[in-house]
């Protein structure tokens, strides 16, 4: 160890813990409800029809939220 003080940080457990945790659990939850709401309302119109004359619903909707929520994890 040429820095060990690069790893203090993990040894003194500054930057993890039960409230961080949560922390960032709240925040995933609040990124994939804004991806959420913002999907349904500007793909919600449920009354678009496919070609073979079915409504697209949530099943579109879902898979756009999906890919979203992938994109911002991966971000």
């Amino acid at each position: 160890m040429d820095h060990p003080y690069l790893y203090k940080i993990g040894m003194d457990s500054t930057q993890y813990g039960n409230c961080i945790f949560v922390q960032w659990l709240f925040l995933a939850f609040w990124h994939g409800a804004i991806i959420f709401f913002v999907c349904i309302y500007c793909l919600g119109d449920f009354d678009t029809h496919m070609n073979d004359g079915q409504t697209v619903g949530l099943w579109y909707v879902g898979h756009t939220v999906y890919g979203a929520c992938v994109i911002v994890a991966n971000w």
